[in-house]
């Protein structure tokens, strides 16, 4: 009967680890699309800093949009 619980805990504690390194991957992954969103929003606000022209804007802005 004990080695049946020790088994059982030992299922529970592997589970457990594998939702932790499932949720830290989640995270990390979210972290690279927050920060790949910030790196273009900030390349778009130095597009509108340098190109006043409204056309060099506009293509800028479409050749990014388009990658």
């Amino acid at each position: 009967m004990k080695y049946y619980l020790e088994e059982e805990e030992e299922e529970e504690d592997e589970e457990e680890k594998k939702k932790t390194v499932k949720t830290e991957i989640l995270t990390s992954s979210l972290y690279k699309r927050k920060l790949l969103i910030l790196i273009k929003l900030v390349i778009l606000y130095i597009l509108f800093v340098i190109f006043d022209n409204s056309i060099h804007m506009h293509i800028c802005l479409g050749i990014i949009s388009y990658k």
